[in-house]
């Protein structure tokens, strides 16, 4: 599988609303009873490029100029690429999200068993994409994932990103309400 870069802009990689993507969540994983976390190893650099994208990474060294075959990071919108391939790879499975490398896949009912997981691994797996064992979270009641908490009843924001958010200063100024919002829009990331 391979990813043509190009100028513009493809339909699933505009930004959408960080309200709406945590109603999502929330409504996806409603009374769940377990919930597994998978981590992709590299996930960038596991993403051939096409053949006629590659002029784009052209870069120079003292060996002349070379180009890269693989999605790297220093392309600027590396992470919605990379999620949207791992969601196309992953798409034809029920009950699951994907947030750049981590996957949340989740069982709703003691039949499903762990059906989901080694369904979504085997498709990973034939699409070439590695899994990160070690940094990934199997058969959990609770776990955090896109710095929330999800559980069997509910899910939350992840305590220490709202604790990070009340130890703030109180902005004075103009300036500092953007500094604010901005810090605010990274601890929703």
């Amino acid at each position: 599988m391979s990813y043509v870069l190009r100028g513009d802009i493809p339909e699933p990689f505009l930004p959408s609303n960080v309200t709406a993507q945590l109603m999502e969540l929330l409504a996806m994983t409603y009374h769940v009873l377990e919930h597994h976390s998978i981590h992709l190893c590299k996930s960038y650099h596991e993403l051939e490029l096409d053949p006629q994208s590659r002029y784009i990474t052209t870069f120079s060294t003292h060996l002349g100029q070379l180009l890269y075959k693989r999605l790297h990071f220093e392309v600027s919108s590396v992470a919605e690429i990379s999620q949207e391939m791992v969601k196309t790879v992953i798409t034809s499975i029920k009950n699951f999200l994907n947030r750049s490398d981590d996957i949340l896949v989740f069982n709703r009912t003691n039949e499903e068993n762990n059906i989901p997981l080694w369904e979504v691994s085997s498709q990973l797996e034939r699409a070439g994409l590695t899994l990160n064992v070690d940094n990934s979270k199997l058969e959990k009641e609770e776990l955090i994932f896109f710095h929330h908490i999800f559980s069997r009843k509910e899910m939350q924001p992840d305590p220490s990103k709202v604790e990070t958010l009340h130890k703030t200063w109180v902005p004075a100024d103009v300036a500092e309400v953007r500094q604010f919002l901005g810090l605010a829009s990274y601890c929703t990331r």
